[in-house]
C-alpha cells in the first residue's frame, strides 16, 4: 500500500491528490480525497464505493458549529458516525445523544436521525453502507481543494441541492430540524 503521490509515469501529484478509479490499495494523507465545501464544512471522501468493488463509501466531515439538518431516515442504507473531534449531536429514533472524541453512533437503515456540529472544529467520520447514497454530498456542497474550511461568509441551506437529494436518493424527510436545548 502507497500514499496516493505520483502518477503512473511516475510525475508528483498534489499533496492531496484525488482516489484511484477503482477498488486497489491506497492511502491517502489527512484531509485528502474527492473534497467538497459549504459553508464553513468541508466534507471530503477518503474512500468511495467505486474503490470498496460498491461495499461502502465514507465522509470526513470537518467544520464548524452548525445546526441540526432535518429529521430523515434512509430506507436502504445505514450511516455510521465516528466522532473524531470536537462534539456531534445526533438525534436517534426520538433520542438525543452528543459525541465526543472517540464515541460512535450506528443508524441502521429506518433509524429517523439528525446531526449538528456541536462546537466549532468539529471533525465526524460517516461510513455509509450500501453507498446508494454517495451522490448526496456533491448535491449539497461545491467541489473544492481547500483542506480547512473558511470562517465566515452567509449561512445558507442548499434548498435546490436537498430536493435533488429528495428526489434521487434514499432520503425520507418527516420533519423539520430538531431544537436544542
Amino acid at each position: 500500500m502507497h500514499l496516493v503521490e505520483a502518477d503512473a509515469d511516475g510525475r508528483p501529484l498534489p499533496p492531496r491528490a484525488g482516489l484511484p478509479g477503482g477498488a486497489e490499495p491506497f492511502a491517502t494523507k489527512a484531509g485528502g480525497g474527492d473534497r467538497y465545501e459549504t459553508y464553513q464544512q468541508i466534507n471530503a471522501y477518503p474512500v468511495r464505493a467505486r474503490n470498496t468493488g460498491g461495499r461502502f463509501f465514507a465522509m470526513d466531515t470537518r467544520g464548524a458549529k452548525a445546526p441540526y439538518i432535518p429529521l430523515h431516515f434512509h430506507r436502504e442504507h445505514s450511516e455510521n458516525f465516528l466522532c473524531l473531534a470536537g462534539r456531534v449531536g445526533l438525534y436517534a429514533n426520538g433520542t438525543e445523544i452528543v459525541l465526543g472524541p472517540g464515541d460512535f453512533l450506528h443508524a441502521p437503515a429506518g433509524t429517523i436521525h439528525s446531526f449538528s456540529l456541536r462546537g466549532n472544529n468539529t471533525h465526524m467520520l460517516g461510513l455509509l453502507t450500501p453507498p446508494v447514497f454517495e451522490p448526496f454530498f456533491e448535491y449539497m456542497n461545491t467541489p473544492t481543494e481547500a483542506i480547512v474550511h473558511e470562517e465566515g461568509g452567509q449561512p445558507h441551506f442548499p434548498a435546490e441541492g436537498f430536493a435533488r437529494a429528495q428526489a434521487e436518493l434514499d432520503l425520507v424527510v418527516v420533519g423539520p430540524p430538531p431544537h436544542t436545548a
